[in-house]
């Protein structure tokens, strides 16, 4: 949380959306928890409290399951695409996505670190922090997802007050467009950030122009579970990077800059690595 915060200060940002992703949820979480001060708002996407059933927590039916299969990729073919099966079965059966995600395994960690990762997911549990989350909280939810299966998000959804509940057709991973329908997504993160924003806070809906007509949204009633249409040539894209000018802009400036020497030292891994998986 700590680099959260250094982060934030380094970009003048002092309050901020959070946007928590899978194994990333649990951070947000308690950042959220213990500096409400610094958070206008808390998204939820593929998330979970915890991985594996306990007393009280129903969820994790299959997660040993799922846990071993991964690491048995890491540890036997890791970096030749074979964790689409799981991070987006929905396309597992397309050649190039398996290409592409043979080259993201590659680049986005070594198989010792993920093995080390996944050791640390086991015991991550937050529940208890869940009563104190008062900021607005949005969850997302994917029906088809094997890493977080609709449990997880629906047992968040029902702890945290207040939280509005977002579940739509799609595999676990949110930040490939091919998972699922991304401009309803968008288009509802961006009408939670009109609702929830205040003058001056990320997120405030600002220009008119940037707002969302109630014709376009996505209707759900009761935390409706049933898919929807939504239309095709929706202007979501630019109003998902004015919702976030702090994601797009300042932190990636200040991230390059904080990284560069590491970056460099990542590409020229990326190209040996690769090198050595095409031999």
């Amino acid at each position: 949380m700590e680099d959260l915060r250094t982060v934030m200060r380094a970009v003048g940002s002092s309050r901020a959306v959070m946007f928590g992703y899978s194994e990333g949820a649990p951070m947000s979480l308690l950042f959220a928890a213990t500096h409400p001060g610094q958070v206008t708002a808390l998204i939820l996407g593929s998330a979970s409290a915890r991985w594996f059933p306990a007393p009280g927590y129903p969820c994790g039916q299959g997660a040993q399951e799922m846990f071993d299969a991964l690491e048995d990729i890491a540890a036997h073919r890791w970096g030749q695409g074979a964790s689409i099966e799981w991070y987006m079965q929905g396309r597992a059966g397309s050649a190039r996505m398996r290409q592409a995600f043979a080259r993201f395994e590659r680049m986005a960690i070594s198989p010792s670190s993920f093995l080390r990762m996944s050791r640390m997911i086991r015991d991550i549990d937050v529940r208890a922090v869940l009563p104190a989350i008062q900021v607005p909280t949005l969850v997302i939810q994917r029906l088809d997802d094997r890493i977080t299966p609709p449990c997880h998000g629906r047992y968040l959804a029902s702890h945290i007050a207040g939280a509005r509940y977002f579940e739509q057709p799609g595999d676990h991973s949110l930040r490939f467009a091919a998972s699922g329908n991304s401009e309803a997504l968008y288009v509802e993160i961006a009408d939670f950030l009109a609702t929830t924003a205040h003058p001056g806070d990320p997120g405030d809906p600002g220009d008119p122009a940037d707002r969302i007509d109630p014709a376009r949204r996505p209707q759900t009633a009761n935390r409706s579970l049933h898919p929807f249409e939504v239309p095709a040539q929706l202007p979501v894209a630019h109003v998902a990077v004015r919702r976030f000018p702090l994601l797009y802009g300042r932190v990636e400036q200040v991230v390059v800059h904080l990284r560069s020497e590491r970056l460099e030292r990542h590409r020229r891994r990326t190209q040996l690595v690769d090198g050595l998986y095409q031999r």
